[in-house]
C-alpha cells in the first residue's frame, strides 16, 4: 500500500503566511503583549531630571563613598537571627547577638571579560553562577551570650521590601540607624558598629578599671589568617581578601587622643587578641579596629552605571 507524502506548501505561500502572522502582531493591543505602545509610553518632562556630566561622576561616587553605612532594624525582612543588616555593592552584613557576619561576593575573574562586554548578561543565570561568595563569621571569644542591643542616630530615608505575592509579608517603611551598640559585651566592655561605604569600624570602649586583654575575636572562615608586617589581619577567601586594620588604641585626655601601642596578636589558628603597653587604668580606653573592603569593593566587576541624573529638589537618580 502506498502512502502519499503531504505535499508542501510553495515558498512563496509560506512567505505571506509569514508577513500575515508579522502583520497580525502589530495589529494586537498593546496590553495582550504587556508592553506600552509608543503613543501610551508616559511623557517624560525634560526638566525634571538632568544628566550628570561624566566629569561629576566621580565627585559623586567619592561622595557615595563617604555616605554613613545604614544598619536597617531587622522587621522580619531577614533571617531571625539577624538584629541589624548593611548592605553595599559586592558585600552584605548582618549583626546578631553573638557575631559579625560579612558576606563577599566577586565576580569569577576567568569569567569576567565575556560578561563586561556582553552586559545583558547580568539578567542571566549564567551571571550569577560566574560569582563567588564567601562568608566570614566575626565572634567574640568569651562575651555575654546576651548583650543589650540598641541603635543610635536614626537615618533619613526608609526601606520597604515587597517580596512575594503576599502583602503580609511585606515590610514597609524600615528605618537604618548610623550605629548599632552592645552594652556589656565584656564586663565594662561596650562594642559599636559604624563607619561609611569603604570600612566598618567597631569600637570597644572600655571602662576604667576593666581588663581590655578580656577582648578576643574569633574568624570563622575557610581562609587563611594572617597578621601581615603592618600589623593588620589579613583573613584570604575565596572571593578575595579582608582586611582588619591594625587596631587604633588611645586615650583621650585633655581633649587631645593619646595614641596607645598595642595591635593584633594570634591565639590559636583562628583566634586573635589584644597586646597592649600600659596605659591609665583610670581612664576609659578605645580600641578601634576597622575592616576595610575598599580596595576588594573596587574589583568586583558586578556593577555599572548607565546613567546619573539629579532632580530639583537635589536627589540623585543612579540607574545601571
Amino acid at each position: 500500500m502506498r502512502t502519499r507524502r503531504p505535499q508542501r506548501l510553495p515558498k512563496v505561500c509560506m512567505v505571506i503566511v509569514g508577513l500575515c502572522l508579522v502583520l497580525i502582531a502589530f495589529q494586537a493591543p498593546a496590553g495582550s503583549r504587556g508592553r506600552l505602545s509608543p503613543r501610551e509610553t508616559p511623557a517624560v518632562k525634560p526638566n525634571l531630571v538632568k544628566r550628570v556630566e561624566p566629569s561629576r561622576h566621580l565627585e559623586l561616587a567619592r561622595q557615595f563613598a563617604l555616605l554613613p553605612l545604614g544598619f536597617e532594624a531587622n522587621l522580619g525582612q531577614a533571617d531571625s537571627r539577624t538584629q541589624y543588616s548593611a548592605r553595599g555593592p559586592g558585600y552584605s552584613l548582618n549583626l546578631t547577638e553573638d557575631e559579625a557576619v560579612v558576606t563577599l561576593q566577586r565576580m569569577d575573574q576567568k569569567k569576567r571579560g565575556r560578561f563586561e562586554i556582553r552586559k545583558y548578561y547580568l539578567a542571566s543565570p549564567r551571571f550569577h553562577r560566574a560569582q563567588k561568595s564567601e562568608t566570614v563569621r566575626i565572634g567574640f571569644v568569651g562575651a555575654s551570650p546576651h548583650p543589650q542591643l540598641e541603635h543610635l542616630d536614626e537615618l533619613p530615608g526608609k526601606s520597604n521590601y515587597f517580596i512575594g505575592n503576599d502583602p503580609r509579608a511585606w515590610r514597609r517603611g524600615v528605618p537604618s540607624y548610623a550605629k548599632v551598640k552592645y552594652t556589656e559585651m565584656y564586663p565594662g566592655i561596650d562594642l559599636v558598629f559604624y563607619g561609611n561605604q569603604q570600612q566598618l569600624e567597631f569600637d570597644f570602649i572600655v571602662a576604667p578599671g576593666a581588663d581590655p586583654h578580656a577582648i578576643a575575636l574569633r574568624i570563622g572562615t575557610k581562609g587563611h589568617i594572617s597578621i601581615t608586617k603592618e600589623g593588620d589581619l589579613r583573613v584570604r577567601t575565596g572571593a578575595g581578601s579582608l582586611d582588619l586594620r591594625r587596631p587604633d588604641i588611645y586615650q583621650v585626655v585633655d581633649g587631645e587622643r593619646q595614641r596607645i601601642e598595642g595591635g593584633f596578636v594570634l591565639l590559636s589558628q583562628n583566634q586573635v587578641g589584644l597586646r597592649l603597653a600600659e596605659y591609665d587604668r583610670a581612664r576609659p580606653l578605645i580600641v578601634d579596629p576597622v575592616l576595610s573592603y575598599s580596595t576588594y569593593l573596587g574589583g568586583n566587576g558586578t556593577d555599572w552605571s548607565t546613567g546619573v541624573a539629579v532632580d530639583p529638589l537635589g536627589n540623585t537618580y543612579i540607574v545601571g
